[in-house]
Formats: structure tokens, sequence, C-alpha cells
């Protein structure tokens, strides 16, 4: 089981905003999950938090997770109201991870901000149930056509509830950049198309909030099989983790794929990919 905080310490703006109080705060939230793990070693590995404030203190602080601590990547927490994840303070994060070898989670982190600019707050938990899938679909469009995978192609990032949005709409998206490049309004970036393609090198969990074979299927489908990895977004259920993650194993069992393919899902491809036995 990987570990880290569902929540983004830039929730609280006043620490996550200074470079000192910032590189504290995941300082203290890293030494005490490295506690947690080192109770269970065999069964638990550290997923780093990060002070998204600037370069420098993100990879100090990656650096000393790895190296220190023995997490085997770190999270990144995404969102309309956090730092664009094609920003320049980002390059030397990317650099980092892939010259250490880790891996890269994307975990999204709305607020109940309005979707409409006459009322205050989110109505009907639209910010969690869909914007939290568009917004970690807005930093892998920023990834992609920023050009990332081109600078680090061994870089390695996982796209947090089955990859949001892409899978389901990959056709919707190749065809509607047709389009737009047909009547001139074509994206400026110089990775090639088709675009879906570069969506394609990241990596994706099984976390579907439930019972949804068909939809781990179309992600299958889209990332293929090598880049899928269990995921049951536990404890974050009516029931302490126990729905979720039950729900989950109860969709890959239900989906039409072989039983070498099940494996992988379920433990293959994390030990693969993580370096994790």
């Amino acid at each position: 089981m990987f570990l880290y905080r569902c929540r983004g310490f830039e929730s609280f703006p006043r620490v996550a905003s200074d470079r000192n109080l910032a590189s504290q705060a995941v300082r203290v939230m890293n030494d005490e999950l490295a506690a947690v793990v080192a109770r269970g070693p065999t069964r638990f590995r550290g997923v780093a938090l990060l002070p998204t404030v600037e370069p420098e203190a993100m990879v100090k602080e990656l650096h000393r997770a790895v190296r220190q601590l023995g997490f085997i990547g770190a999270v990144v927490f995404v969102g309309p109201a956090l730092k664009r994840l094609d920003h320049p303070d980002f390059e030397a994060l990317y650099q980092a991870v892939e010259e250490l070898d880790v891996t890269l989670w994307l975990h999204p982190s709305r607020s109940p901000a309005p979707e409409y600019s006459d009322e205050t707050e989110s109505r009907f938990q639209e910010w969690q149930t869909i914007g939290w899938l568009s917004d970690t679909t807005s930093a892998m469009f920023r990834i992609v056509f920023s050009g990332v995978f081109e600078r680090y192609p061994k870089l390695r990032i996982i796209a947090h509830h089955h990859g949001a949005l892409l899978p389901l709409f990959a056709t919707r998206l190749d065809a509607s950049w047709d389009i737009f490049d047909e009547v001139g309004l074509g994206i400026s970036t110089n990775v090639s198309k088709p675009y879906t393609q570069h969506f394609r090198k990241f990596y994706c969990d099984t976390a579907v909030f439930g019972f949804a074979p068909k939809i781990l299927e179309i992600a299958l489908d889209f990332f293929g099989p090598r880049r899928v990895l269990f995921g049951s977004d536990s404890p974050m259920d009516a029931e302490n983790g126990q729905h979720f993650t039950g729900e989950t194993l109860r969709s890959i069992d239900a989906m039409e794929i072989s039983s070498e393919v099940r494996t992988s899902i379920l433990s293959g491809n994390a030990s693969s990919i993580l370096k994790v036995r």
C-alpha cells in the first residue's frame, strides 16, 4: 500500500506560500508518514508531500524523502487555485523525479469554490464529484502540451482516478483538435499529433469509487496493460475504506481480461514500476 495524505497542505495558504513554513510543514508530515511505514515496512511504502512554493524547496524535500526516508516518489496536488503543472517552477521537479528514478502522483484538491459567479460555493458537491476529475485532466493537458514527456521521456506520472476523463473522451478530444486545426484555431504546442498518444504516457490507478468494471476496461484500453495499477482510494468512503477496496477488487475481477493482465493490475505493475517487492 502506498501512503500519502489525500489533502494537500496548499489548502492552508499562509503556510504553503511561505518557503520556510512550507518546508517545515512537509518535513513534519513526511517524517510522521515515515514512522507509519516503519511500523509496517513489508506492507507500506511512503509517497512524499512537497513544498510547491518554489523549485529548490521541492527538489530538496524530494531528495530527502527518497534518500533518507526511503519513499518511492511524491504527490503533487492539482486544481484551479493551485500552481499549474506547466509552471516553470515544476521543471526542476520533473528533472529530479526522472534522475532519482521514482514516481510522481497527481491528486486533485479543489475546494468547494462556486461554479457560477452569482453563488458563493459549489452546489450539489460538484466541486468534488466531477470537479476533481476535471482538475486532474487539466493537469494532464498542461504536462502533455508543454512537452514534459519529450524533455523527460523516462518520467513516470500516475494520474489518480483511472486517468480522470482522458480515457473516456479520447475520441472526442482527437476529433475536436482536428476541427480546431481545420478552422485555424489549432493548439500552440510543439508536440506531434495525434495528441492523445502523448496522454498514453501517463499511468493510472483503479480508484473508481465503487463497482465499475467497464470504466476500468476503457482505462486499460487507453493506457495499456502495463500502465494500470491497483488503487482503491481507501479509506475515503463511508466504511473506512472497506467499501471502495472491496468494490474495486470486485470490479477488477469482473473485467473481461486475462488472468495475466489481472495479476499485473493487482500487483505486477506496481512491483515493476515502483520497484517494490
